[in-house]
C-alpha cells in the first residue's frame, strides 16, 4: 500500500520531493494492491514499467501534474472521488496520445531530455 497506509486503507502520498513518475507508480500500485482488486498487483506492475517513458514525458505536453497527482492521492481513500478522478486522469491522457506519440517516435538524438522539467 502506498506510504501511511493502513488496514484501513488510508492512503498517504509518499514524500513530494520524490520524483513524479515514481510517486504516479506507487499510486497505481497501492490501488492495485487493495483487498477489492488485489489480483491486479502484477499487472499494474507490468504496466508502470510499460508507461514509465510515457511518463516522464507527460512534463512536456501535460501541465499541471503535480496537483493532479496531489488530488489523486487526496481522493484515493474515497471511492467514489477516486473513480471520477482517475476518469479525469486518463481522459486527460487520452487527449495527448498524438502528441506522447511523437515524442516517443523521434529518433533518440532529437528526444528531449526524458526527465521533463515540472511546470510551476
Amino acid at each position: 500500500m502506498i506510504a501511511g497506509a493502513s488496514a484501513n486503507r488510508k492512503m498517504t502520498e509518499p514524500d513530494p520531493a520524490a520524483d513524479i513518475v515514481a510517486r504516479t507508480e506507487a499510486l497505481f500500485d497501492a490501488i492495485a494492491a487493495l483487498p477489492e482488486i488485489a489480483e491486479c498487483g502484477e499487472a499494474m506492475a507490468h504496466a508502470n514499467d510499460r508507461l514509465r517513458a510515457v511518463r516522464r514525458l507527460e512534463g512536456y505536453v501535460i501541465a499541471g501534474r503535480e496537483a493532479e497527482l496531489a488530488s489523486l492521492y487526496a481522493a484515493a481513500n474515497e471511492p467514489d472521488r477516486l473513480v471520477s478522478a482517475l476518469e479525469a486522469y486518463r481522459d486527460r491522457r487520452l487527449a495527448v496520445v498524438p502528441d506522447l506519440m511523437r515524442l516517443l517516435m523521434r529518433p533518440p538524438a532529437e528526444r528531449p531530455v526524458i526527465a521533463a522539467p515540472e511546470e510551476s
